[in-house]
Parts: C-alpha cells; sequence; structure tokens
C-alpha cells in the first residue's frame, strides 16, 4: 500500500513538473511574440508625404531571408501594430514553416524599429491605393501601415510643414525646456488605449465645455463626435472655437462630423486629422506626459469643406449637385461624386440623373485614372444589380481609355462591355469582344465569350477555336468544355473534337504541358518483361515549386526512353480539382477506382 501511495505521489509530482515546464514554455513563446519593438540608437527624423488624405512613409522591411522597400501609411491612432500585406510578408518570410511568428525590421534612413509579428491588414485596400496612386508612391506598392501598438513605445515628433516625424526613445523630449507663447503650447495628455489625448474646450449655452481630443494620423479631417455636434445643434461641425490652452483650432480646420468609438473619462471631443498637424508642429514626451504645439503656418479656413459638410449631413442630392457645381474640383471632391450616385439609387433616381451623377464620378478623378475607376465603378453597380448602369458606366469609362496610366483597362472594359451585351445585342458584343481580345490575347473569358458570339452568328469553326483557347484558362476551363461538348456534336465527323486536336491545339500553352529532351535508348539493355505504367495527373494540381513538372518531365522521359516494347504507359488526366481538356471517361472512373 505505502508503495503504491508512493508511485502515485511520483505520477503526480512527474505531471506537475511536466505542465510547468508547457505553461513556462508557453509563457516564454508569448512573451517573445508580444514583446515590444526595439528601436536602434537614438531614433531620428523619416520623410512622409500627405497622399490622397493618408500619411504615408517609404522604408525598407527585412525578414530572414529578404529585404525589401516598401510604402507604409503611418497611423498614430492605428488599433494596431504592424500590419502587412500577405504577398510581402510571404517573401521576407513573416511566419516560420511551423507558422509562428518571424520578427521584422523596419529600416529608415538613420534608424530601425525591429517588430516581433506582424499583423493581417485591409489588404484590398493596401491594392486599391498602390492601383490608384502609382505615380505618387512611385515603384513600390504600399504594402502595410505602421499602428500605435509599435509607436505607443516612442515619443513621436510630428513636423508636417517640413515633411518629416521624428520617431526617439521615450524621455529623449522629457529635459527640454519649452516655454509658451502665443503660438506655441504646452498641454499635459493622457494616454488610454493606446491613444493619446490632449484636453480641449468648447463653448456652450451652458458655459464651457472640458473634453479629450485625441491625436491621430490615419485620416486627414478633423473628426468631431456627432454626438457632441448634435448635442450643440451644430450637426456640420461647425460648433465655434476648439481651444487647446490658448490655442484655438477652429479657423484652421472645418471639423468633419463623425461617429468617434473611443472612450475617454473626461468625454470624448474627437480626433485630430492630418489637416490639423499640417498646421502645427508636435510634440509628444510620454515621459513627462506633455505635449507641444507649436503653429507654424497662419490660418487659412477651408470653405468648401465645411459646405460639404453641411450638405452631407442634410443627405440631400440637390445640395450635394450643388456642392460639386461650385468646387467639384476641390480635395472632397471625389466623396461628393460617389455619395451623390448612392443618393440617388437610394431615392430611386430617374436614368438620366443616374447617369449625371456616374459623368461627376468621371470627372473628379484624375484624367489618367477615369477609365481605371469607371471600370470598378461599373463592377460595383452590376454587383448591385444595376445592369444598366453599369454598361454606361463602362462605355463612359471607353472615352478616356487612351489617356489611362493602365493600357489594359481599355480591354477590360471592353471586354467586360462585351460579356454584358451578349444576350441583347451580339454584334456590338462582338465589337467589343474583338477589341478586348486584340489587346488581351491570352484572357479566358474574352476568348469564351468570343467563342459564344461566334457560335450565335453560326460560324462555328470559329467559335470552336476560341473555346479551345479559353479551355487552357482556369478561370473559364469548365465552361469551355461545356460548350465544345455542346459544339462538337453540330460538327462535321472529320471536324470532331478529339484528344489529338486538343493535344495539337493546346501544346506549349498549358503550364507543365511540354515534352522534355528525348533520352536515347540503350538497346543493350533489355527486360524480359513488359511492364504497365499509369501516370496520374491534372493541369491544376500542384505548381513548380511543387514539383509537378517533374512529375510530368520523368513520364516524359521514362516514355522517350523505353518506347512501347519494354512498357505500356498510359495517362489519367483526372477530373481533380476541376474538369481540364484532356479528362476522358477512363480517367474519371479511375478517379472513382483511386
Amino acid at each position: 500500500m505505502d508503495k503504491s501511495l508512493s508511485h502515485m505521489v511520483g505520477n503526480v509530482a512527474a505531471i506537475a513538473s511536466l505542465m510547468l515546464l508547457l505553461c513556462n514554455s508557453v509563457a516564454a513563446q508569448d512573451k517573445d511574440i508580444n514583446r515590444p519593438p526595439v528601436l536602434s540608437g537614438e531614433g531620428g527624423a523619416i520623410p512622409v508625404r500627405v497622399i490622397d488624405d493618408r500619411l504615408v512613409v517609404s522604408c525598407d522591411i527585412s525578414g530572414t531571408k529578404l529585404r525589401i522597400p516598401v510604402n507604409l501609411w503611418l497611423d498614430f491612432d492605428g488599433p494596431y501594430g504592424l500590419q502587412l500585406h500577405n504577398k510581402a510578408a510571404a517573401n521576407l518570410p513573416a511566419e516560420t514553416q511551423e507558422g509562428k511568428p518571424s520578427p521584422l525590421t523596419l529600416h529608415f534612413p538613420d534608424f530601425t524599429i525591429e517588430v516581433a509579428r506582424r499583423e493581417l491588414g485591409p489588404e484590398e485596400a493596401f491594392e486599391e491605393f498602390t492601383k490608384y496612386h502609382s505615380k505618387e508612391i512611385g515603384e513600390d506598392a504600399l504594402v502595410g501601415a505602421i499602428g500605435a501598438q509599435v509607436l505607443k513605445h516612442f515619443d513621436v515628433v510630428f513636423d508636417l510643414p517640413r515633411g518629416q516625424v521624428s520617431i526617439l526613445p521615450i524621455g529623449r523630449l522629457a529635459d527640454q525646456v519649452i516655454s509658451q507663447s502665443e503660438n506655441q503650447v504646452v498641454t499635459p495628455i493622457t494616454l488610454k488605449n493606446d491613444l493619446v489625448w490632449i484636453p480641449v474646450n468648447l463653448k456652450s449655452g451652458k458655459g464651457t465645455l472640458r473634453r479629450a481630443m485625441a491625436i491621430g494620423s490615419s485620416q486627414y479631417d478633423t473628426l468631431l463626435d456627432r454626438r457632441l455636434c448634435d448635442s450643440l445643434q451644430r450637426p456640420a461641425g461647425n460648433v465655434g472655437a476648439v481651444r487647446c490652452e490658448s490655442i484655438d483650432f477652429s479657423p484652421y480646420v472645418a471639423f468633419r462630423p463623425a461617429k468617434v468609438v473611443q472612450v475617454h473619462a473626461d468625454g470624448v471631443a474627437g480626433i485630430m486629422g492630418i489637416n490639423l498637424l499640417e498646421n502645427f508642429r508636435v510634440h509628444i514626451d510620454r515621459r513627462s506626459l506633455l505635449a507641444t504645439l507649436q503653429s507654424t503656418r497662419s490660418a487659412s479656413f477651408p470653405d468648401e469643406d465645411l459646405a460639404w459638410f453641411q450638405a452631407m449631413v442634410q443627405e440631400d442630392s440637390q445640395l450635394v449637385m450643388a456642392w460639386l457645381k461650385k468646387h467639384g474640383q476641390t480635395r472632397l471632391g471625389r466623396e461628393a461624386a460617389e455619395f451623390l450616385l448612392t443618393l440617388l439609387l437610394d431615392e430611386g433616381a430617374k436614368e438620366g440623373q443616374l447617369a449625371q451623377a456616374i459623368q461627376w464620378v468621371n470627372d473628379t478623378m484624375p484624367k489618367d485614372l477615369r477609365a481605371t475607376r469607371l471600370f470598378d465603378l461599373m463592377e460595383e453597380l452590376i454587383n448591385e444589380g444595376e445592369e444598366r448602369l453599369g454598361v454606361a458606366a463602362g462605355e463612359l469609362g471607353l472615352k478616356s481609355a487612351r489617356a489611362d496610366r493602365y493600357p489594359e483597362s481599355a480591354y477590360q472594359l471592353h471586354g467586360r462591355l462585351g460579356e454584358l451585351l451578349l444576350a441583347t445585342d451580339n454584334r456590338e458584343a462582338w465589337r467589343h469582344l474583338l477589341s478586348a481580345a486584340f489587346g488581351l490575347p491570352e484572357d479566358g473569358m474574352i476568348n469564351l465569350n468570343l467563342g459564344r458570339c461566334y457560335e450565335a452568328s453560326g460560324k462555328k469553326n470559329r467559335a470552336f477555336s476560341r473555346y479551345v483557347q479559353a479551355l487552357v484558362k482556369e478561370e473559364s476551363s469548365e465552361l469551355a468544355m461545356a460548350a465544345l461538348a455542346r459544339l462538337d456534336a453540330e460538327l462535321p465527323a472529320d471536324q470532331r473534337m478529339t484528344i489529338e486536336t486538343i493535344d495539337r491545339m493546346i501544346s506549349g500553352r498549358v503550364r507543365n504541358y511540354s515534352a522534355p529532351t528525348a533520352y536515347e535508348p540503350d538497346p543493350k539493355t533489355r527486360s524480359n518483361r513488359t511492364s504497365l505504367v499509369e501516370f496520374f495527373t491534372s493541369a491544376y494540381v500542384g505548381d513548380e515549386r511543387a514539383g509537378a513538372i517533374g512529375g510530368a518531365l520523368g513520364n516524359q522521359g521514362a516514355l522517350s526512353h523505353f518506347g512501347d516494347a519494354d512498357c505500356i504507359f498510359l495517362s489519367y488526366h483526372l477530373p481533380t480539382p476541376r474538369v481540364e481538356p484532356l479528362v476522358t471517361p477512363l480517367a474519371m472512373h479511375m478517379q472513382k477506382w483511386l
């Protein structure tokens, strides 16, 4: 009994020790993943640019294998650390093969910041920003953002009038002696939820309101909480003076009324935007809990911004239209045009009014991006069930296609318009699709739809040729196979579809579908048996790095070496993950047998 009890106690102790080791291991891993970013040296200043209302910084980012130049948003109030697009992260890499985070280093001109891990971000937003601002950001894509969970570990100096932001170790600004003046104030700050808050005062009918305003850089306009604006009976944000110490922000910017989700014990006034930062040098000293604001230019109030906010909050299409006619070419013109189109769609407006709104969307874009934007707008309208408006947007976009910075936009517009017009105007659809095929001859859907045009016109041989070209593209292969099966029954016997026909037409066009250099047979080496060699493949399985080509080349090499005397070779193109041109009924049977 004593031995049994001793054995049980020993087991419990061993299990407890194992659990303690596991807990310590997990805690160590969590600590490593969540460790704060590391700043090299004394930090320094980095050049920044304001591009389409976002603060953009250029730098290099490196992982264990690669260092690449990138552009990033600098979002002082962003609720994240380092966001990074998956495509950029995969090259570095940002994760190990086991999926664990790998540290990354941001390289600026005078210093580096090492970050323990990256986060996922809005990849479509990154891609769209790169597409629409390729000239401004240069050759390097915008692939992510630096947020508050990185920047909260440093003192920061915003000096946008000089086009730079300084990132410094905490305490670097603590010993500076700064005097108060008419153009410079020192104010206490509070730190809450990774944000930096400054105190502000507003006037109300009952006296002075004391609130807190967060410092931010993720949006251009300075936001005022909509509930505060409504309580002051100023829904458009024109609440009068908003003072931090002796500095009044209201002569510099028009405040945008918006829903602000952040909270603060003193009540939330809003979030400072880039437009205010462009007028001040802002020092944030986290050790002393002080911020210094220094005015760098004379106030110049943007009347057109306030006029837009007044029209926006009333949601009146006539007011929006009037604003566009007067201020359509200013900074907020594109937003107003998109807002007008949304309003009119919600109101069920007439087609002429909607066409006018689409024209405004076109006119408020840069001339070399109008076709690109109208193609995107066409897709948005079609997804909302507004196909006729989508066609109108596409036709309008074609008028600017020659001047567009992306030459393929014209062919994309032609291709989509041709697809949309197939059911109603075959001749016009053919015209668009032929233009699209001229610029994008390898596009599967364009060839598929052009085949449909020819088939509807009775030109079956031409249709057959286009369907075969569509077969070799993943996005159109299944539809093309169905079309060929339908068309095959109508063709003369000598023109029917066969494996040999497909072989000749797609050889050299399909990845992995190419014969290797033939091996020379060795007549001295013979076998006393005949072997069956079965090769299972698919055009859509694997890639070059996964060895798909190696398997195909190995099979072809064996066939070339042994011929048909010693081996019998059978190749099955399986319908997995989808049907492809060389699938046969026997292959489908073998798929079930496997």
